[in-house]
Parts: structure tokens; sequence; C-alpha cells
């Protein structure tokens, strides 16, 4: 049985990769790197954030990126690809790349977490049941061929919402209660896919305001599915 210590120290290691990405993308805006997936207007208020504000805004109960772990074919058809490959095993050079580098460890993580705590799994990475499956049955070995190909999909997890990113912000270090209604929003997100889901029939805004007792116009907001994966692979569910 998973207690809730071994879960706690998950979800710390959780915590320390959604900082290693909030680093990647401040990091690829430096470097003049497109196509982050995040607004480039948020990257220089990301940028301002102090400590404190920036280790709430890491500290979410899920990962702050995509990847396709909703998909079970997806990890299947990589592991397929990747059982031949000489390339799996990465070179020197390519393992300094930070994208392939948290692509491992969140893999590696997923894997551990997959293996003793199924609800863990499902609430941190959003995992469907057949990816659970999978994570749980692969030979670990399999997992770093299997970040060549996920990495290519890595990008920030709603970046297309009109309000999570904004809230999760504007709301780190100042206000805790907004910051808990955009935790709340990405827990709802979360959940729509697991759910295959895409539109959440309570709108992003009307459930802050709800939280902040004031009121708010009914309205429906879709929610768009993730970015297509690479030919190689099939989209996430």
């Amino acid at each position: 049985m998973w207690n809730a210590d071994r879960r706690a120290n998950s979800l710390r290691q959780l915590h320390a990769l959604n900082r290693h990405f909030i680093s990647i993308l401040l990091a690829e805006h430096d470097d003049g790197v497109s196509g982050a997936g995040l607004t480039l207007h948020f990257v220089p208020q990301l940028r301002a954030l102090d400590a404190t504000a920036t280790h709430e805004l890491c500290a979410m109960p899920y990962t702050l990126y995509y990847l396709p772990f909703g998909n079970e074919i997806y990890w299947h058809e990589t592991a397929r690809l990747n059982a031949t490959d000489e390339r799996a095993a990465g070179s020197f050079e390519t393992r300094q790349n930070a994208r392939r580098y948290l692509t491992e460890l969140t893999l590696f993580l997923a894997w551990h977490v997959a293996s003793n705590d199924a609800a863990g799994a499902r609430l941190f990475f959003g995992m469907s049941a057949g990816t659970l499956e999978f994570f749980r049955q692969v030979d670990v070995a399999t997992l770093g061929g299997a970040a060549m190909q996920a990495v290519q999909v890595l990008q920030p997890r709603w970046h297309s919402n009109p309000y999570f990113w904004s809230d999760l912000i504007k709301s780190a270090g100042t206000d805790h209660v907004r910051l808990q209604a955009a935790r709340l929003l990405g827990a709802q997100l979360l959940a729509s896919e697991l759910c295959d889901e895409h539109v959440v029939q309570q709108a992003p805004r009307r459930l802050r305001m709800s939280i902040l007792r004031r009121t708010s116009e009914t309205a429906s907001v879709t929610v768009p599915p993730p970015e297509q994966p690479p030919p190689t692979a099939l989209a996430p569910l």
C-alpha cells in the first residue's frame, strides 16, 4: 500500500520537475527559441517572479507540461519503434539537452509512481488506465528510447487555455485564493482529459469568481486538445 509519506515524496519530485520545466522555458526564450507553446507575453512575467512565487507556481499536484500519458497506444508505439534503435541509449551530447533530460526524468518518475501508486499516477500525470498498465509492465531500459520520441511533443500543459497560465502567474506569491482557483482549474482540465471530454461545462472564470464569492455570467469554454504529436505516433486521446 502506497502510504501518504511516499506519495508526498513523489509529489516533491514532481514539483522539482515543474521548476526545471519553467527554467527551460526561460532559457529557450533567452536563446530566441520559438514554438515553446507558452505565449511570449507571459515569459517576462514568469521571470519577474521571486523564488517564493516561483515555488508556489510549481507546487501543483500535476505536471505543468504535457506528455501524452493519456494515450496508451502512443507509448506502445514508441517502445516498438525504439526496440531495435541503436540511438536509444543516446549520446553524451544528446543527454545534455535540457528537454531530453526533463523528459527522461519524468518518464522514470512516472514509471516509479505507476509501479507503486496507481491513484498517484493518474493524479500527477493524467495517465489513462492503459498507459498505467504499460508503465507497470515496461522494461525500465526501454524508457530511454521512449524519451527520444516523447521529447518531440513536450510542451506547456493547457497553454491554449485563456485562463490557466494567466491566473497562475498573476496569483503566485500574491493571492493564495486565486492560486487555489488556478490549481482547481488545472485539476478540472485534467479530469476532463481523463474522461475524454474537451468541453468544460462551467467556464474557468466562473470557477474563479465562485471561489472568491463573486458572481459571473454562465458561459461554456472549449478546451482544445493537445497539439498533434509527430507523424510516427498517434494523437493523444
